[in-house]
Formats: C-alpha cells, sequence, structure tokens
C-alpha cells in the first residue's frame, strides 16, 4: 500500500514539474517574441506605449511596461513608475534572483562605462552608469528625488536580502532619432 502511495505521489510532483516547467518556457517565449515584435515593428505590436530597455554588458533586453495599480505586473515584467518620458527621472522596477521575470538579476554587475538604451517613441536615449545605492526596503526617497531629471534608476531587493533595496542609477548622454 505504501509503495502504490508513494508512485503516486511521485508521478504526480512530476507532472505539476512538467507543467511548471511548461508554463516557464511559454512566458520565456512570449517575451523574446515581443522583443522581436518591437524591434520588427510588427503592425499589431503597438510600441508607442512601451519603451525597449537594452543593456548590453549584462545581456539584458526587454520591454518596459507601465507598473498597474498594485504592482503585481512586477512578477513576470520590467515595469516603469509613473512615467516613462525618457526627459524625466525614470524609475524601473524588476525582480532580481533566479528563475523567469528576474530581469534585474545582474544589475549588481554594472559598473562605471556601462550603457544602458531605452528605445520609444522612435527615438534612442542613450545613458551611462553613474552610481549603485544599496538603501533599506522602506526608503523611498530616491522616488521623489525631483533634482535629478533625465536619469534612470534600476530598483530590486539585493540578492539575499530582502530588506535592502539595489538602485542602479545613470545619466541621459544623448538621443537620436531612430526609424522602425
Amino acid at each position: 500500500m505504501k509503495k502504490s502511495l508513494v508512485k503516486v505521489l511521485i508521478i504526480v510532483l512530476v507532472i505539476i514539474f512538467l507543467i511548471k516547467i511548461s508554463i516557464y518556457m511559454a512566458k520565456v517565449r512570449e517575451s523574446k517574441i515581443e522583443v522581436e515584435n518591437y524591434i520588427n515593428d510588427s503592425s499589431s505590436y503597438r510600441y508607442y506605449d512601451k519603451g525597449l530597455i537594452n543593456i548590453p554588458s549584462i545581456g539584458l533586453k526587454s520591454i518596459i511596461k507601465k507598473a498597474n495599480y498594485n504592482f503585481s505586473n512586477l512578477d513576470n515584467n520590467i515595469v516603469y513608475y509613473k512615467n516613462i518620458n525618457p526627459l524625466n527621472r525614470i524609475i524601473l522596477f524588476s525582480h532580481s534572483g533566479y528563475g523567469y521575470g528576474t530581469f534585474f538579476s545582474r544589475i549588481n554587475e554594472l559598473k562605471d562605462k556601462d550603457l544602458l538604451y531605452i528605445n520609444y517613441q522612435d527615438k534612442s536615449y542613450k545613458y551611462t552608469y553613474y552610481k549603485s545605492l544599496l538603501v533599506d526596503s522602506n526608503n523611498t526617497t530616491f522616488l521623489y528625488d525631483v533634482k535629478n531629471k533625465k536619469d534612470i534608476y534600476l530598483v530590486t531587493c539585493k540578492k539575499n536580502d530582502k530588506s535592502k533595496r539595489l538602485v542602479v542609477i545613470f545619466k541621459l548622454k544623448s538621443v537620436k532619432n531612430v526609424e522602425k
């Protein structure tokens, strides 16, 4: 009796594992298709609604989406807070760690001379690394810093310490028109 129960339990766990892997792979495929559609300007894709972030030094290229009212779409996206106007300060959030939806898992590796690009509304905005900060998770003062217009703040939890936030700041260097 115990052996058959163990076998059934193992089969159920394998099925759950396979379902989770399938969901993960579908989300990865969906994200890649979304980036490709953005780059190729598919007529079915409204690229004006979203931006594209590219940080070559860490291999990050993804669509940026507006955070919903409770940030629940943060789990599978890079989201922006308030606005995505590159002529104002932009604050982007994503998870760090491992697995799908952890787009900022390597931002702790960013350093001097690293570049970040934002494509938005037929323009390409080029930014250079400025500095990284480690702040307490309840410290939100950087969200309201109006002196640093035209900067981008990348915000995520510090790996292995959810009581801290890693904030990486980039400064705008140039803007150029791009053709779709």
